[in-house]
């Protein structure tokens, strides 16, 4: 017996409700810390901790306050950065958490 897909193994709804979401929420936070490091620099990023997407809410951790009124003073633009990218208001707001 040969090797069975891993699509055909999924139900349909799982496949696109769950895993189709996951890829995309992936893709936004992936996207978020390459404008991370595109405005600031490599040492920024491994300062900020890009943690997840959550209603419209990406979670970004720190134990740096500048660091997080830095990006407080620019989340709109990257906001717009990402909504741009994805073709939809996906991303509302950034909140952060200690890390």
């Amino acid at each position: 017996m040969g090797m069975i897909p891993l699509g055909k193994l999924l139900p349909a709804r799982m496949r696109e409700a769950g895993l189709a979401r996951n890829i995309v929420i992936a893709q936004i936070l992936a996207e978020t810390r390459k404008w991370i490091i595109e405005n600031w620099s490599k040492d920024a990023e491994e300062k900020i901790i890009i943690k997840s997407l959550v209603r419209g809410e990406i979670i970004v951790a720190t134990e740096y306050p500048a660091l997080a009124q830095e990006l407080r003073l620019r989340e709109r633009v990257l906001i717009q950065y990402i909504n741009s990218k994805f073709g939809a208001d996906i991303a509302v707001r950034i909140r952060f958490s200690v890390k």
